[in-house]
C-alpha cells in the first residue's frame, strides 16, 4: 500500500472514516496477471475481486466459467504493444479524464489518464470491495473510484463529494473503465450498442470499410447536450438515433457483461470505439460530463476597437460541477445467457428490482393503436391558411366504424387538436373552433366513453412560437448561462423553462378533465432533454427529466392515463402507451444488425407502437416488424385525403383517408389478438436470428413466434413457414427469465 501526502485536507478527512484493507490476504486467493499479483479482496457466490493496488487496476473472475475480466489490456495483447506509451497507459488507467483551467481563455481541454501525471493512491476497504483515492498533486485534483461486487454484478461509482478541486483547473469529464470488456477483431461474439432500438457490431477478423474517424460513435444518453434547435433538427434530419437506454453489451466467447449507467446517466456519453481507432481493439464505455459547457458569442463585444469574426465562438465552463454521483453497473452472464437477450433480460429484472420498472401488463385484449389529425396552418405570401383534416364529429365517426367491426379495445389519440391545430406552440386550449370547438371535443368524449376506448390528446409541453400563446422571453423560457434564450438560434422559436411548461399542463389537465379526455400524449419530451440556467427556476438535466415524469403522473392523476410520443426508460414507468417507439438504426458504418433490444426491456411491462402501417413503404415485411418487436397495430388517420397536407409541415402523412385503411386496421387488430392475444401480454424472454431471412421471438409462457422475411418458404423443427409469413407455436410452461 502506497501512502499519501495529501494537498487537500478535505480529502484527508473524508478517508479518515473509511478502514484501511487488512494488509494480510490469504495466498491461494492471489492470481498472477500480466506479471502483477492480485489479491482476493471480495467475493460472492459468483465472482471473485482481486485489485492491484499501486497500479489500481483489477480483475473480476467469474466463478461460473473462469472468465477473467480485467480493468486494464495486458502486455502481452499485441494491440498494446503495437502503440505508443500514451495509448499504453490509457489502456492501463481505471479511467480517463478531460481537465480544463477556467481561466484559459481559449479553454483548451487536456485529456489525462491515471498514469500520465505524479499521483499517489490510496486503497480503503467498502464493503464487497475497494475505493481507490486518487490524488494528482501537480494538479490539486483528486478523485474516489469506488469497485465493488454483488452477486454477478460489479458495481463502479464515482461520489461526487469525492471529487476534489483545489484550483481553477478542474474535471470537465471523467471516462471510466475505457478497455473494459476490450475484444479483439478475431473474437467471438459482438458488442451491443444502444443506437434506436439496438444494434450490433460483429467482431470481424479484417478491418471494415469505415474511414478512421467514422470508427468512433458517440451517443449522449437521452437527448444531445447541446440547447440547440439546430441540433436537434440535424438529429431528426439525418436519422441519428437517441440512446434511449443508457446501457451497453459485450459477448466474448460464452461469456458476455450487460452494462447499465445507474447513476449519471441524464449526463453521460456511450462510447463505441471500433478496432483501428488509434489501436486494435474494439471498446465501448461511459464517459460522465462534470461540468456544462456554453459558448460566449462575440458578435457584440469589440476586441481592440474592432469585431471579431462571427465565426469565433469561445467555449466557457461552468465553475460549478453538475451535482450527481455517477455510477456504472456490470452485470456478467454464462452460458446460454451470454446473449443479447440474456442482456435484455438481465437489465429489465434489475430495472424491475430497483424500482425503475414497475408496471406490468395484465391479461386482455391487445388494443389498436389510433392517432387522428385534426387540423394544421398551411403557410401562404398573404395570410396562412387552417386546414382540417378531422374534426371532433368525424373522429368520432371512424371510432364507431371501428366499433362496428368488433374492435373493442382502441387507444385513440387526437393530433392537432388545439387552437391553430399543430404546431402553434405553446397553444394548448381550447379546442379549435373549426374541429367542433369545446362541444365538439365534449361530444366526443362522451360518445366513445366506456371500456373500449381510451381517450387522449397530444400536446407538446416545451416548444414555444413567439405569437403563438402568451409567454415571457425573460422569465419562461430556458436560459444558457449567458442568459441568452436557449436554443433559440431559429428565430422566434424557444423551450419553456421546465417549471413553466409544468405548470401549463397542469392548467390543461385540469380543463381536460371535466371533458371526459381519459389521458395527455405527450410530445418532444421524449426526445428532448436539457438543462436549464433560467435565474427563477433553474433545472440540471436530471431535475429535468423528473419534471417531464412528473408530468406524466399528473396526467395519471388528472385523467386516468398518460401517453408518450417515444421515450426513454426512466420515463416507461409512468406512461401506459408510448407511440412510435424506433425499430431501426442510425445506420452507422459500424453498425451490423439492428435487434429490438429496447422493446424487449418494455415488452410485458407497457404497451408501444412503432410506425404506422398506413406509413410503411412494404407492409408485409414491415407488418412481421411489428410482430418482431412485439409492438400493437397502429395506424395515423384523417377523414380528408391526405393531399391537402401537401404544403403543409406535416406532408410525410402520404396516405391517411379512413376509408383505405379502416378495414385493414379491423383485421389486423383480430389477427393480433386471434394469434397473440393469449401470451403477447407477457415478457419477451428471446430474441434470435436463425437465418438473414428468419427470426424467432420467445415470450414468456413458452410461446415461439417465427417470422420469414424471405420470399421462399423455410422449415424450422419441422414447421413450414411461408415466405413473408409467420407461424405462432404455443408454449406450455414458463421460460427461464420471465418474471411472470
Amino acid at each position: 500500500m502506497r501512502r499519501i501526502r495529501y494537498g487537500a485536507l478535505l480529502l484527508t478527512m473524508w478517508l479518515a472514516v473509511v478502514p484501511r484493507i487488512p494488509a494480510q490476504e490469504a495466498a491461494a486467493a492471489a492470481l498472477v496477471v500480466d506479471g502483477r499479483e492480485y489479491r482476493q479482496v471480495a467475493e460472492t457466490d459468483q465472482l471473485r475481486l482481486l485489485i492491484e493496488e499501486e497500479t489500481a487496476t483489477f480483475v473480476v473472475e467469474d466463478r461460473r466459467s473462469g472468465r477473467l475480466w480485467t480493468s486494464f489490456v495486458p502486455q502481452s495483447e499485441d494491440a498494446y504493444r503495437n502503440t505508443n506509451r500514451v495509448w499504453r497507459r490509457n489502456m492501463t488507467s481505471l479511467f480517463i479524464f478531460s481537465i480544463v483551467n477556467l481561466r484559459d481563455e481559449l479553454a483548451t481541454r487536456r485529456n489525462v489518464n491515471m498514469l500520465t501525471p505524479e499521483h499517489t493512491i490510496e486503497t480503503v476497504s467498502v464493503p464487497g470491495g475497494v475505493r481507490f483515492v486518487v490524488w494528482f498533486p501537480g494538479y490539486r485534483l483528486g478523485v474516489s473510484v469506488i469497485v465493488a461486487i454483488e452477486d454477478d454484478a460489479l458495481e463502479i461509482r464515482i461520489p461526487e463529494e469525492s471529487i476534489i478541486e483545489e484550483t481553477d483547473l478542474v474535471f470537465v469529464s471523467i471516462s471510466l473503465l475505457p478497455f473494459f470488456g476490450y475484444a479483439k477483431p478475431t473474437d467471438s461474439g459482438y458488442i451491443v450498442v444502444p443506437d434506436g432500438s439496438g444494434a450490433l457490431y460483429h467482431y470481424k477478423p479484417t478491418q471494415s470499410k469505415a474511414m478512421a474517424n467514422e470508427k468512433r460513435v458517440s451517443w449522449y444518453v437521452y437527448a444531445p447536450e447541446e440547447v440547440d434547435f439546430e441540433r436537434y433538427f440535424e438529429i431528426e434530419d439525418d436519422m441519428l438515433k437517441t440512446a434511449y437506454l443508457p446501457v451497453f453489451g459485450v459477448k466474448k466467447g460464452d461469456d458476455a457483461f450487460v452494462a447499465s449507467i445507474d447513476e449519471g446517466d441524464t449526463d453521460a456519453y456511450i462510447h463505441f470505439n471500433e478496432y483501428g481507432f488509434a489501436v486494435e481493439l474494439n471498446r465501448i464505455y461511459a464517459e460522465f460530463t462534470v461540468r456544462h459547457a456554453y459558448e460566449l458569442f462575440l458578435s457584440e463585444i469589440s476586441v481592440e476597437g474592432s469585431l471579431p469574426s462571427r465565426d469565433i465562438v469561445p467555449t466557457r465552463y461552468d465553475r460549478d460541477r453538475i451535482p450527481i454521483d455517477r455510477a456504472v453497473r456490470y452485470q456478467f452472464l454464462t452460458g446460454e445467457n451470454a446473449t443479447y437477450s440474456g442482456m435484455a433480460r438481465a437489465y429489465r429484472n434489475h430495472l424491475r428490482s430497483t424500482g425503475v420498472l414497475t408496471s406490468t401488463l395484465s391479461a386482455g385484449e391487445i388494443p389498436l393503436g389510433l392517432s387522428l389529425f385534426g387540423g394544421i396552418f398551411e403557410e401562404r405570401l398573404l395570410f396562412d391558411k387552417f386546414v382540417p383534416m378531422t374534426s371532433f364529429t368525424d373522429a368520432a365517426r371512424i371510432i364507431d366504424a371501428l366499433l362496428d367491426r368488433d374492435v373493442s379495445s382502441i387507444r385513440a389519440n387526437l393530433i392537432g387538436w388545439s387552437r391553430k391545430g399543430y404546431e402553434r406552440f405553446p397553444i394548448r386550449w381550447p379546442p379549435d373552433r373549426r374541429l367542433g370547438g369545446r362541444r365538439g371535443l365534449r361530444r366526443l368524449a362522451d360518445e366513445v366513453s366506456g371500456n373500449a376506448v381510451k381517450l387522449y390528446v397530444q400536446i407538446d409541453p416545451v416548444h414555444a412560437i413567439l405569437g403563438n400563446g402568451r409567454f415571457n422571453r425573460r422569465n419562461d423560457v430556458v436560459k444558457q448561462r449567458t442568459n441568452l434564450a436557449g436554443g433559440a438560434k431559429l428565430a422566434g422559436m424557444f423551450l419553456l423553462n421546465p417549471e413553466e411548461a409544468y405548470f401549463r399542463v397542469s392548467e390543461v389537465a385540469d380543463k381536460l378533465r371535466r371533458f371526459g379526455i381519459d389521458g395527455i400524449t405527450f410530445e418532444a419530451i421524449g426526445d428532448i432533454l436539457f438543462h436549464d440556467y433560467n435565474g427563477r427556476a433553474p433545472s440540471q438535466r436530471n431535475e429535468t427529466l423528473d419534471t417531464w415524469k412528473a408530468m406524466t403522473e399528473l396526467s395519471n392523476e388528472a385523467l386516468g392515463a398518460s401517453a408518450l410520443v417515444r421515450g426513454n426508460i426512466r420515463q416507461a414507468d409512468a406512461v401506459d402507451l408510448i407511440f412510435e417507439l424506433p425499430m431501426e438504426t442510425s445506420g452507422y458504418m459500424v453498425i451490423d444488425e439492428m435487434i429490438p433490444f429496447y422493446q424487449m426491456v418494455l415488452h410485458g411491462s407497457v404497451y408501444y407502437t412503432t410506425d404506422p402501417e398506413n406509413l410503411f413503404y412494404d407492409t408485409q415485411r414491415q407488418f412481421l416488424l411489428w410482430i418482431e418487436t412485439g409492438a400493437i397495430p397502429y395506424y395515423v388517420l384523417t377523414r380528408e385525403r391526405s393531399e391537402r397536407l401537401a404544403y403543409t409541415d406535416y406532408n410525410h402523412l402520404f396516405t391517411s383517408y379512413f376509408e383505405d385503411w379502416i378495414d385493414v386496421a379491423a383485421e389486423r387488430y383480430h389477427e393480433f389478438n386471434t394469434e397473440f392475444g393469449d401470451f403477447y401480454y407477457l415478457d419477451m424472454v428471446d430474441h434470435k436470428r436463425l437465418s438473414d431471412d428468419v427470426v424467432q421471438v420467445t415470450f414468456g409462457d413458452g410461446s415461439r413466434i417465427i417470422l420469414n422475411y424471405g420470399d421462399e418458404p423455410i422449415v424450422v423443427d419441422g414447421i413450414t413457414v411461408g415466405g413473408v409469413d409467420y407461424r405462432v407455436v404455443r408454449g406450455g410452461a414458463p421460460v427461464a427469465g420471465s418474471t411472470q
